[in-house]
């Protein structure tokens, strides 16, 4: 449950990025999962270094045969058919285990998502299925020489700090690539480190500042290599405190370090993310909270929001007290996952949509960005959804539901940024680039 002390603290410089004096409640759990998370050692710069470079040759494997073809790759396919490959290992895990690879796609086969994908940009289906079958056979090559790799080299970062930025270069202060993040964001990821290792940020010695340089560098070489930062948007500001205030809630199911709005959330990577307070992925089975509130927005890929929604209801028929779960997802009407959230018995009842001219998020790449360029417009029409158990239904009424949703769809125009589409948005990224 939220600290209401909280709410009454004098905010900091760092609030617009992060709810930095808020402690999140963290979900009722077994204590193994809570212990691992805490003491979960980070990969190193250089095996990081080495599937940055990969995933380069992945998608340009990709660009290259289709450019062949004369096609241009569909925005996102190469980042909807990892996520696919990923979620697939994901739920074919145990308890008790960890994805060996976890960034490279390592699912065997063509990816049915991704021949469709090709076939949608003007591909015909058979040099589509050749190219998908190409494309996963030298991702697994890839994923496999991976975990041969050995460690021989020193794993040195260096932090440059120029103003209100921060290049972490590896080994050489000017080598390349190097990871640039803002100020406020490098300040927002040590306060993080310090609060899920237990160390004063204040007081940090020689060797605990490097190992928190190497893990944020290892951290922007992940998010790097993972693209897509339409999918690593987050909701604005405005929006979590609405949930924070009327909901108590404070815990993400889809977030990253970079992006995340309070201390403790879910997020792709439990390798990378862990050292600075995630708790793994939403979709592992260690992720089995007994009550809570949650906030789910996940990335728009509709294979992992049908899989999301699954999870949710399977939580909510075992939960142990209090839960409730606010779902925001592009309002995607003909495709299982919308039907499923519809038709739940876990709804409070009502939709929320909020057409995309009217709403926008937190950009995924705003830990890179200038403060005025955070925001960006949504694609897309958005639903807004609550799930919630009986026990919760006890406490907060079908009308006072619909107003929190009413309140929450409000909050969200303010994330919608100076641009007025998503077109103006994208043709401004390609400038910064």
């Amino acid at each position: 449950m939220g600290d209401d002390r909280n709410k009454k603290r004098k905010r900091g410089p760092d609030d617009a990025i992060w709810a930095s004096t808020v402690s999140a409640r963290t979900p009722r759990m077994p204590a193994d999962v809570k212990k691992r998370a805490a003491c979960q050692p980070g990969p190193s710069a250089a095996s990081e270094l080495r599937r940055f470079q990969k995933m380069k040759k992945l998608r340009s494997k990709l660009h290259k045969a289709c450019s062949k073809l004369g096609v241009a790759v569909p925005l996102l396919a190469f980042e909807r058919w990892q996520c696919r490959s990923k979620l697939d290992e994901q739920l074919k895990l145990a308890a008790n285990q960890v994805m060996a690879e976890p960034l490279l796609p390592c699912m065997r086969g063509s990816d049915q998502g991704l021949i469709k994908d090709l076939v949608r940009g003007g591909m015909q289906e058979h040099d589509a299925e050749r190219i998908a079958s190409a494309i996963s056979a030298e991702a697994e090559k890839l994923a496999g020489e991976e975990q041969q790799e050995e460690e021989s080299e020193a794993d040195v970062t260096h932090a440059v700090f120029q103003g209100g930025i921060v290049d972490f270069h590896w080994r050489e202060p000017d080598a390349k690539p190097y990871m640039r993040i803002g100020r406020a964001h490098y300040e927002k990821l040590k306060t993080l480190y310090c609060r899920a290792r237990g160390l004063s940020k204040r007081s940090l010695t020689q060797e605990q500042l490097a190992q928190l340089h190497t893990s944020i560098m290892v951290l922007l070489l992940r998010y790097e290599a993972l693209g897509g930062h339409g999918f690593q948007a987050a909701l604005g500001g405005e929006s979590f405190d609405v949930l924070y205030q009327q909901l108590e809630c404070s815990f993400e199911c889809f977030a990253s370090p970079l992006n995340c709005r309070y201390d403790k959330f879910c997020s792709a990577f439990e390798d990378t993310d862990t050292p600075f307070g995630s708790l793994g992925s939403f979709f592992s089975p260690a992720f089995c909270p007994a009550d809570g509130k949650f906030e789910a927005n996940p990335p728009f890929v509709p294979e992992l929001m049908e899989a999301m929604v699954k999870k949710i209801e399977r939580l909510l028929e075992a939960s142990q007290g209090e839960m409730l779960f606010v779902v925001v997802v592009p309002a995607w009407k003909e495709l299982p996952f919308w039907k499923l959230l519809t038709s739940s018995a876990w709804s409070c009842g009502h939709v929320c949509i909020t057409r995309a001219s009217e709403h926008g998020f937190c950009d995924g790449a705003q830990h890179q960005r200038r403060p005025s360029e955070r925001y960006r417009p949504s694609s897309f029409d958005s639903g807004l959804f609550i799930l919630l158990n009986g026990i919760a239904k006890e406490r907060w009424t079908s009308e006072k539901l619909k107003e929190i949703l009413t309140r929450f769809k409000e909050a969200m125009s303010g994330a919608k940024g100076d641009l007025t589409s998503i077109e103006a948005y994208e043709k401004r990224v390609r400038k910064l680039k």
